[in-house]
Order: structure tokens, then C-alpha cells, then sequence
């Protein structure tokens, strides 16, 4: 196993959980648009400090390349949305998260077919729906 990618891994998974977590804490009380772009907010200024702090001796040089983070940002803006939404319409956190936690699967998928990534793709197919599965019946 490769240790940076599962600390990191970790790391992702304890923010994302403890993202969704806030936002439900906070859904009784903050209206939707409110809670989004306030979320929206939190996301621009820890962009901002992180490129002040760890990439601003990079030179931006803004070409069509330049347009896959921004969608990037558009999708994952949509994925949460959803996600809000469905908290705010009293659905059940704890179903929607193993759920919307399918995008692992597709996530093995599509980098193993578009980016063809050097790694034993049996096991990591296996190991993916394995995952999904047991997302599924805890559901």
C-alpha cells in the first residue's frame, strides 16, 4: 500500500464527513441559498489562503486547460447542492451518504479507463465494489 495516498485519503473522507455533518447541524436554522453561499464562501477564502500560502509562485496563465478545475468546481457545487437540498427537506443523512458515496466506484472507473493509471485494476475494481456494497446495506 501506498501511504500517501491512503493519509490523504483519510484526510479527504474525515473533512467531507465532517462537512455534511455542519451543514445538517446548521439546516433547521440557515435558509438554503444562505447555507450555500456561505458554504461557497468558506470554499473561495481557504482557496484563496492555500494559493497565498502554498502556490503563489505560480503564474497563472489562463487558457481553455484552465476550464477543468472551473467545472470541476461547478460539479462538485452541484453534487452539494443536491445534498443540501435533500437536508433541508428532512431526508435521512445517514442514507443519502452511502449513496452519494457511489462516486468512489465511478471515480475507480473513470481513471482507470481515462487516465490508465498503473495499478492492479482487478484489485481495485474488487476492492471499490466491495466498498459500494457495504455502503448499500448500510443504507
Amino acid at each position: 500500500m501506498v501511504r500517501g495516498e491512503i493519509i490523504l485519503g483519510l484526510l479527504a473522507a474525515i473533512s467531507w464527513s465532517l462537512h455534511v455533518i455542519l451543514l445538517k447541524a446548521a439546516s433547521k436554522s440557515v435558509p438554503l441559498g444562505a447555507s450555500n453561499v456561505l458554504m461557497s464562501t468558506g470554499i473561495l477564502i481557504s482557496a484563496l489562503i492555500t494559493y497565498l500560502l502554498l502556490c503563489r509562485q505560480e503564474v497563472i496563465n489562463f487558457n481553455t486547460i484552465y476550464l477543468l478545475p472551473f467545472l470541476a468546481g461547478v460539479l462538485w457545487f452541484c453534487g452539494i447542492f443536491v445534498v443540501n437540498y435533500g437536508i433541508k427537506k428532512g431526508l435521512n443523512l445517514s442514507i443519502m451518504a452511502p449513496i452519494y458515496n457511489l462516486n468512489t466506484l465511478l471515480v475507480v472507473l473513470l481513471s482507470l479507463v481515462i487516465f490508465k493509471e498503473n495499478v492492479v485494476a482487478w484489485k481495485v475494481i474488487v476492492a471499490s465494489i466491495l466498498v459500494t456494497i457495504a455502503a448499500i446495506l448500510l443504507s
